[in-house]
């Protein structure tokens, strides 16, 4: 597969990842709130419909992964704190939580599982960026103002999903819209590093000078022109 057709195929399962993500509370029951119920909610245990919310975390988390491993830019640290956000997310959806019905009958140690995955994925994902953030070029502007809207998310809207319950649905959504797109844009633009680039350039043989322009033959090698000094002095 060509890089483009890679970029594109990585780019298909963000796009699959947020349309099942934002579809997913129509299979919710009565009374859960897409803006006060969180998308964790609507993958929870014991839910028939939780199986497209689930699906969407496992397409997230593998894209994440595809981009992990295909963007030739990122640091050996940067790719382990991006691969262990896309590891856990394929963990939140294997290990779902609680359902939004307090009176619902649920597994306590899945949902305190999902809670450590969720919580690993939100260290993994600001240490990621700020480690991809730091080997962007002084002109890489766009780039750098994106990552810095992410890692300001990361920390602040799980802040207010515990002090604002009304609407703890909609910052989490956010949250998740802000880390597709970023790694939709870090997969869309990868390139090769300036290391790489050097290593390459530095590889190359050296060129082979060219014999002045002004000559018409090459020089008299030394040998042959102490032979004709010595016919010349006989």
């Amino acid at each position: 597969m060509s890089r483009p057709a890679r970029r594109i195929a990585i780019v298909g399962l963000y796009f699959a990842a947020a349309v099942a993500l934002a579809l997913a509370p129509l299979l919710m029951p009565q009374g859960y709130s897409w803006l006060q119920h969180t998308t964790s909610e609507s993958a929870a245990q014991g839910l028939q419909g939780a199986w497209l919310a689930r699906g969407g975390f496992v397409l997230f988390g593998f894209g994440v992964l595809a981009t992990t491993l295909s963007v030739a830019s990122w640091s050996v640290a940067a790719r382990a704190a991006h691969a262990a956000f896309g590891v856990f997310m394929i963990f939140a959806a294997v290990f779902s939580s609680r359902p939004a019905d307090p009176g619902a009958p649920f597994v306590a140690v899945e949902d305190t599982l999902h809670s450590v995955a969720a919580s690993v994925m939100g260290i993994a994902f600001a240490l990621g960026i700020v480690l991809v953030a730091v080997r962007r070029g002084s002109d890489a502007w766009p780039a750098i103002t994106l990552d810095g809207i992410a890692v300001v998310a990361s920390v602040a809207i799980p802040l207010a999903i515990f002090t604002w319950d009304e609407m703890a649905g909609v910052a989490q959504r956010v949250m998740f819209a802000i880390a597709l797109t970023w790694y939709i844009t870090a997969t869309a633009s990868q390139g090769r590093p300036a290391a790489a680039v050097d290593a390459a350039i530095g590889a190359q043989p050296a060129a082979i000078p060219s014999p002045p322009t002004g000559c018409s033959r090459p020089p008299t090698p030394p040998a042959a022109a102490a032979r004709r000094l010595g016919r010349a002095a006989g």
